[in-house]
């Protein structure tokens, strides 16, 4: 799914309104509706609605809101910001609202802010996807008092105050929602952990906005739901065969760190490869073919990484477990420059890497760094922005797929394209979830899907897997195990009748 500008929003409404056609009018009566019904699943009538609009489109939105709630028999009350001149389609919908029976509507007196009850619903109509300057006077302070009512707040589209290109850098008055109604695509914003204190949990609402238009749409930024991902999934076929799949390689694991080997071939196994073979210490052998008798064993002429045979190999995995010890250092970096093959590079290869120099990253290679082993290939980051622009830098540089690991997991390509993910939960921050990843991502490469869609494709699978495993646990119980045993339930979601 591609995600647009605040501009280019603007223009899909607009090429819709031409291209259906609908009006501008029915258009919001349609994104509108889509909220109404939101709310009223999720809360009822059990709830006040208190409804603060502002005098824009935005503000529009939120007549039409009330409007729907009103006649579903909920106790609905509008406040409006005063403003010297209203939008078109915001005073259609204000006589519509008004001309309703025994319906609360007022203009906000600043010196006399309206009362919210602590029960209530607040639904934040203020501003739109078009504001472009932080907020100020009486719309800063209307904001200030609602984030201080300890209601639950719902954002229309966007979290007043909020902008939708840009994450966070400065403080200002910004509506403070549980839940914001996000129409069609997810904002650029949403996807940093500087902007949830205000987004809360966004939940993306399908306006029917012209499909055409997408099509056409120029944009590096790209949000993988179900749909991309069953793109890129290549179903099997009658005639297939373990030959068809692919032999991976993983070196992985070490005395201190066997498990490590063992998630990460058990994650790639059950993600598709035809055959696994795992360079591991001698000494845990014997614990890999007791947990994975599937997988074989590589070996080596030297009896270090480096004297592997790689010839029958279609894509390795290389880090988890593995350890740091002089021998293993040194051995990386000779079988680095060696490598004609797919690869990902995890834990412990990346931060022998990174004391060596990043020129031993081989080209178009996946690195799956989480936030400190980033930060030693590319420098310290002081927030979530900085950290994507530096794995941006980093993958332009190198010509890598960098996975920057966060809630939104971000897929960052050479080319500049950034491809956030949608699946995933806390669950996952627990030792081991990089192992199942790295497993994931080897077999989908030896399979013979490219680095890019592997690594889009893998995220999104594991993360899927994650969300199903949370159906049994909770965040606090979920193991990585859990995770490759949900991986099969995460493929059968690719499937089409």
């Amino acid at each position: 799914m591609k995600m647009p500008t605040a501009p280019q929003m603007s223009a899909w409404d607009a090429f819709t309104i031409s291209n259906e056609p609908i009006s501008s009018v029915l258009l919001m009566e349609r994104a509108a509706g889509q909220c109404a019904d939101w709310l009223w699943q999720k809360f009822a009538n059990t709830q006040p609605y208190v409804i603060f609009c502002g005098n824009g489109n935005n503000g529009g939105d939120g007549l039409v809101i009330a409007r729907m709630l009103h006649e579903k028999g909920a106790n609905v009350q509008v406040h409006v910001l005063a403003a010297a001149s209203y939008s078109a389609d915001f005073t259609i919908n204000e006589q519509r609202y008004r001309s309703l029976n025994h319906t609360a509507y007022a203009l906000i007196d600043k010196a006399h802010l309206p009362a919210i009850p602590q029960n209530a619903v607040v639904v934040d109509a203020l501003f739109g996807t078009g504001l472009n300057k932080p907020t100020s006077g009486d719309a800063a302070q209307v904001i200030e008092h609602i984030n201080a009512s300890g209601a639950t707040v719902v954002a229309v589209d966007v979290p007043s105050g909020l902008f939708v290109d840009e994450p966070l850098r400065n403080q200002h008055a910004i509506i403070k929602a549980q839940y914001t109604l996000k129409f069609q695509a997810p904002a650029y914003s949403f996807m940093f952990a500087e902007s949830y204190p205000y987004v809360g949990d966004f939940v993306l609402l399908d306006i029917g906005l012209h499909a055409d238009f997408e099509q056409q749409l120029n944009t590096t930024n790209f949000y993988t739901d179900v749909n991309a991902a069953r793109k890129i999934y290549k179903p099997r076929h009658k005639f297939d065969h373990k030959g068809t799949f692919g032999h991976a390689l993983l070196i992985a694991g070490s005395e201190d760190k066997a498990g490590a080997a063992v998630m990460s071939a058990k994650a790639a196994l059950r993600s598709g490869c035809g055959l696994l073979s795992v360079f591991i210490p001698a000494s845990e052998r014997s614990l890999l073919l007791q947990t994975v008798p599937e997988a074989m064993f590589a070996t080596s002429a030297h009896g270090t990484m480096a004297g592997i045979d790689l010839t029958p190999f279609k894509a390795a995995g290389i880090g988890p477990g593995l350890g740091k010890s002089k021998e293993v250092q040194q051995a990386l970096l000779t079988l680095l420059p060696q490598l004609q093959l797919p690869v990902v590079l995890d834990a412990d290869a990346l931060n022998i890497i990174a004391e060596a120099g990043a020129y031993y990253l081989p080209q178009q290679s996946i690195i799956t760094p989480h936030v400190k082993e980033l930060e030693r290939l590319c420098g310290t980051c002081t927030n979530s922005i900085e950290r994507l622009e530096k794995a941006k830098a980093l993958a332009a540089q190198y010509q890598l797929y960098v996975v920057v690991k966060g809630a939104h997991t971000a897929v960052v390509c050479p080319d500049g394209e950034v491809h956030f993910n949608a699946t995933g939960n806390p669950g996952l921050a627990k030792g081991g979830s990089g192992d199942v990843l790295t497993g994931v991502l080897t077999a989908l490469l030896a399979q013979g899907y490219s680095p890019k869609d592997a690594a889009i494709l893998g995220v999104y699978l594991h993360g899927h897997a994650a969300d199903l495993a949370l159906q049994k646990q909770t965040v606090e119980t979920m193991l990585a195990s859990d995770v490759v045993e949900e991986l099969a339930k995460g493929f059968k979601s690719f499937e089409t009748n």
